[in-house]
């Protein structure tokens, strides 16, 4: 049975090629690559194969890509995707869906699979590359100070767990749901308690305030000794500074120190998450563009992920309890960064 490969744009999927059996598909960045998406910086060159097993499952393979491959924003190298899985390569997202679930074709019209032949190289819905640089010229002077943007120095981006997770659309992400009335701390305790993978942390990048929660990206990566490069010192330096004293200068640099990275690192990704904190994406002379209000949490729940298993991926769950004990300080006032 056929399997459709949809690619995300805005808040929906919409179809990309049909998968079939024997015939797996390349996807990355580069021009060759069946499915090309160049505008998506994240993205390597030659990111991720995927195919249509003979018992009509869709397996998914890793290419030795920089920034890893993500199914349901959990790091998986390779494996077998599910029509409710959402898998990420960059920053685009993809699902499947089996040609039974998908609308009938009308007699007469485009079919999935005339589709398919021209979906060779398709751009990702993301900026394109005139506009990603663009990006990183200077700010108009109207714009707010990041200060008066991003006033939190404790505390949680919501007074419930409930209200967080309801604010970020974290219910397929993690589980089991907070409890009425549960706390954030109380939360994020209880996923490190009762999850073995990554909940806590996820939950945690999105629970904190987006500067408290780039700073504790920081205080994760270094605890962690989570370096991969010398590179890495003074990406991790900016980040700290920016959070001390955010400024647009300071956030415009840390995009293009992350990119240089090749965001292969907790401290590349601490930078992408103090760009999309605040500030228009766009140029000063063109309407402000801001990043989506969940950015932030995802480029710091990757970047936590990163440093949890980088040096020594065996020590992961000591790292998870260590990075949740930081994000609760953090939060509490216990570790402040004046």
């Amino acid at each position: 049975m056929p399997v459709v490969l949809r690619v995300r744009v805005g808040d929906n999927f919409r179809e990309l090629c049909v998968l079939k059996q024997g015939k797996p598909q390349t996807i990355g960045r580069l021009d060759h690559c069946d499915l090309a998406f160049p505008d998506d910086i994240e993205m390597s060159g030659q990111h991720l194969s995927i195919s249509l097993n003979p018992d009509d499952s869709c397996g998914f393979a890793d290419l030795g890509s920089t920034n890893g491959t993500f199914v349901n924003e959990q790091p998986a190298s390779n494996g077998i995707l599910r029509p409710t899985d959402v898998l990420r390569c960059g920053i685009t997202e993809f699902s499947i869906q089996s040609v039974t679930e998908t609308q009938k074709t009308p007699s007469g019209s485009e079919s999935s699979q005339n589709r398919s032949s021209a979906a060779a190289h398709v751009h990702a819905p993301v900026p394109p590359r005139e506009k990603i640089e663009a990006a990183r010229t200077q700010p108009s002077v109207t714009e707010p100070a990041a200060t008066e943007v991003l006033p939190e120095t404790r505390g949680f981006s919501g007074a419930s767990a409930h209200e967080i997770c309801e604010r970020y659309g974290l219910g397929k992400e993690i589980q089991p749901a907070p409890t009425d009335g549960e706390s954030p701390a109380a939360y994020a305790k209880r996923l490190l308690d009762s999850c073995e993978n990554n909940e806590c942390l996820i939950f945690l990048a999105y629970a904190l305030p987006k500067r408290c929660a780039v700073w504790w990206l920081t205080q994760c990566t270094q605890a962690a000794e989570s370096i991969k490069s010398e590179a890495d010192h003074p990406m991790l330096a900016l980040a700290i500074d920016w959070v001390q004293k955010p400024t647009e200068e300071k956030r415009r640099h840390a995009m293009q120190m992350a990119e240089a990275l090749e965001m292969a690192s907790p401290a590349a990704w601490a930078g992408l998450a103090a760009f999309w904190s605040h500030g228009s994406m766009g140029p000063p002379e063109a309407p402000p563009v801001f990043a989506a209000d969940n950015l932030t949490g995802k480029a710091v729940s990757t970047g936590a992920l990163i440093a949890s298993v980088l040096q020594t991926p065996e020590k992961a769950p000591e790292r998870r309890r260590m990075f949740t004990e930081l994000g609760i300080r953090i939060a509490e006032g216990q570790l402040p960064w004046t």
